[in-house]
């Protein structure tokens, strides 16, 4: 995680900021279609990149698991928040890192939104290097391959030419 929240960062990990929506629910589309980016403090949010969502509509699971279940959040940056997350009522507006162009930008939200959090993806396991064993060493080699069916061909006709000459040489030497 940053250390600004509202820092966008230059990598495309993923990432999601919360904002609480501030509206009534007949007023959400119409600002979304129109005012976002601007309310964001951006130029431009991908609307396909964004998620309103009801907090009455995932209050069995609570939002904090919402966020790290079923949007794969880490649990490392949701866990401190969970109480107040779990305890959040109305509509939350959830950005994800893909709406947000290039980044190298500071987002500054202006109402109706309000800035809850930033959680981000957990950060992908390091490969592990190869063990240093004789086993694990040189490189293996697989069986010999046979000759080709054109090479057994060419072979073949070459006997039979070979036997062709030594017959006819025969023949001429019986019959003279």
């Amino acid at each position: 995680m940053t250390t600004d929240p509202l820092r966008i960062p230059l990598t495309r990990d993923r990432a999601v900021w919360l904002f609480a929506v501030d509206l009534l629910d007949t007023e959400i589309d119409a600002f979304l279609a129109g005012d976002l980016a601007a309310a964001l403090g951006t130029d431009t949010v991908d609307a396909g990149q964004i998620e309103v969502i009801d907090t009455d509509t995932i209050r069995v699971i609570g939002l904090a698991k919402y966020l790290s279940e079923a949007n794969g959040m880490d649990d490392a940056t949701v866990a401190p928040d969970t109480a107040m997350l779990d305890s959040l009522r109305g509509r939350l507006l959830m950005v994800f890192r893909a709406a947000l162009g290039a980044g190298g930008t500071t987002l500054t939200p202006r109402p109706p939104l309000r800035f809850i959090g930033h959680y981000a993806e957990p950060a992908p396991a390091l490969p592990l290097p190869m063990p240093e064993t004789p086993s694990a060493s040189g490189v293996l080699e697989g069986p010999r391959a046979g000759p080709s069916d054109a090479a057994m061909s060419g072979r073949i006709a070459t006997v039979v030419l070979i036997l062709i000459f030594v017959f006819t040489a025969l023949f001429v030497w019986l019959a003279s």
